[in-house]
């Protein structure tokens, strides 16, 4: 399921009950940040990777601080998405 922005990603979390979120952190209406908070709020324990085309450590610390048990830097290989997907829903 894709949602295009951060509110939609909201809605979708807040009536499915997925296993994992990958949330890119600069999205329109809603970024990233919020969304991750609100999620959060809505299903404590769902694991949001973080997608980011920019590895600057002031967003790495704020996405780990809305709740993000990960930050990705895009573009993300193949390997990189199997290990995470294994790691999160073993």
């Amino acid at each position: 399921v894709r949602a295009n922005n951060g509110k939609k990603a909201i809605e979708l979390a807040g009536i499915h009950n997925y296993d994992l979120v990958f949330m890119d952190l600069k999205m329109p209406i809603t970024d990233g940040y919020e969304a991750t908070i609100e999620i959060k709020k809505l299903k404590p324990t769902i694991p949001i990777l973080a997608l980011t085309a920019f590895a600057f450590e002031d967003g790495r610390e704020r996405a780990f601080q809305c709740g993000c048990a990960e930050v990705l830097t895009k573009p993300l290989d193949v390997t990189t998405i199997r290990s995470k997907l294994s790691k999160y829903l073993s």
